[in-house]
């Protein structure tokens, strides 16, 4: 139990019993706590004298623990962050990769296709030359030969 001053609000004492504990358990442990008789244990008392004076005097003792609780928040906040951009770079590195693979299937697909149109226009040029050569050879009339080489474009 402790008693305060309504000026010290509900903070610093709870602070100041949570920081007695601790220091009582590190001191001695739940087990010699427990099996000590009454009175058994008058050293501690200089410990919760240090500790009222520190707490009823000094105005730091709510606000440490209240920026300790801030910068956990902020530690929270900035390995959250760290992790959304670490999934972001990792999604960065994932379209990279696709758009390299697409890159190399879109010069693959040109040099095909280049390929194919070459092979296609040499089919045709080969055709039309021995269409060419037929009408020459052939018995075919002159007339017929010119309404021949007229529907090819020749």
């Amino acid at each position: 139990m402790c008693m305060a001053d309504d000026s010290f609000g509900r903070r610093i004492p709870f602070a100041f019993l949570q920081d007695l504990k601790e220091k009582f358990l590190s001191t001695y442990g739940k087990e010699r706590a427990l099996q000590s008789p009454a009175y058994g244990l008058q050293e501690f008392s200089r410990v919760m004298g240090k500790q009222m004076d520190y707490f009823s005097t000094n105005p730091s003792s709510d606000r440490l623990k209240q920026v300790h609780g801030e910068i956990e928040q902020v530690k929270d906040v900035m390995v959250h962050n760290i992790e959304r951009v670490l999934e972001r770079g990792e999604r960065i590195e994932l379209l990279v990769d696709k758009t390299d693979n697409l890159n190399q299937q879109a010069f693959a697909f040109k040099k095909r296709s280049t390929q194919l149109k070459r092979a296609m226009w040499w089919k045709n040029t080969k055709l039309m030359i021995m269409i060419v050569i037929l009408c020459f050879v052939s018995d075919i009339g002159q007339k017929e030969k010119d309404v021949i080489l007229a529907i090819w474009g020749l």
